[in-house]
């Protein structure tokens, strides 16, 4: 079973200043899509499950597969001319779908800084009992007096 994160940024995306219509559709679709962005339906299929007519459907997928002047994904892709959907064999592919999926949570960040930081305190040993540590060091070899 696949999972879309959605990021509270969303709300400040242009994406929000489209209709309810398109806004649903989006969610709906990010919901639908398996771990590659790819949403496999017919148009009235997504209208069913999106619970909106054929024709608020039809709208709302032109309105996501037109480029976007204001999409905040324009600096770093601007090939996609802020597009979000393109139509694909079977359905649609969501187009940055990979890049947001990838983003860390801040639930994920925290959980791998305290993996990391756990794995770092256990290399780091006490030196003869005192509260003070050393970074090991291989191939080190006593000094002989």
């Amino acid at each position: 079973m696949s999972y879309a994160k959605l990021f509270s940024s969303i709300t400040e995306s242009s994406l929000w200043g489209e209709p309810k219509e398109v806004r649903i559709l989006f969610v709906t679709m990010l919901a639908k899509a398996d771990a590659n962005g790819f949403v496999e339906a017919s148009l009235v299929g997504l209208a069913r499950v999106s619970n909106l007519s054929v024709k608020e459907t039809e709208s709302s997928i032109k309105s996501l597969e037109s480029p976007d002047p204001h999409s905040k994904d324009l600096d770093e892709h601007p090939e996609n001319e802020g597009r979000r959907i393109a139509k694909v064999p079977g359905g649609w592919c969501i187009i940055n779908y990979e890049v947001y999926r990838s983003r860390r949570s801040d639930e994920e960040r925290r959980e791998y800084m305290k993996t990391y930081m756990q794995q770092y305190r256990a290399k780091r040993k006490p030196v003869n009992g005192s509260k003070h540590s050393v970074n090991p060091v291989k191939n080190c070899k006593p000094r002989l007096a």
